[in-house]
């Protein structure tokens, strides 16, 4: 069975503690995946990974 992705409505990823700068240049850089803000999410929780 094959199948085709059309779209992605979004993903979360999770990266090792004090990684997150490696891992935003990898999936931006390299993988050219675009990073969205997150809009009406507590920007606390976002710093903490939430």
């Amino acid at each position: 069975m094959s199948f085709i992705f059309k779209s992605i409505d979004h993903y979360q990823l999770a990266s090792p503690k004090n990684t997150e700068d490696q891992s935003r240049k990898f999936f931006t850089e390299i993988l050219f995946f675009r990073e969205v803000n997150r809009i009406g999410i507590d920007q606390n929780s976002c710093r903490n990974g939430g």
